[in-house]
């Protein structure tokens, strides 16, 4: 029932000339042609640009997938993210949610 956007790039010379817009355009009208409703994309929490874009071309955030490292001691931290940006993403959430239960 719905197709799904992975791995979507953009060479650099490229980049701000609306080449993402044509792709996923296109890729909407395959999708449609082929019996799929909806069109789904993965993007990393970090790359924000892509979520912006998206998010101009029509996607909508439906849910969060979340990930966890997982070590012989149990979880563990992922990768290439410092303490600090774990930090930063989870104030970042909690004034969100704090914004939307102030009336």
């Amino acid at each position: 029932e719905q197709s799904l956007v992975y791995n979507l790039a953009v060479v650099p010379e490229y980049l701000g000339k609306r080449v993402d817009r044509l792709l996923v355009a296109e890729a909407a009208r395959v999708s449609h042609r082929r019996g799929y409703r909806f069109m789904t994309a993965r993007i990393t929490a970090s790359n924000e640009r892509a979520l912006l874009a998206a998010l101009r071309q029509g996607f909508e955030i439906e849910r969060y997938q979340i990930t966890m490292a997982c070590g012989a001691e149990g979880p563990q931290p992922l990768p290439g993210r410092t303490p600090e940006q774990r930090a930063h993403d989870l104030s970042r959430l909690y004034r969100q949610r704090k914004k939307r239960k102030d009336p």
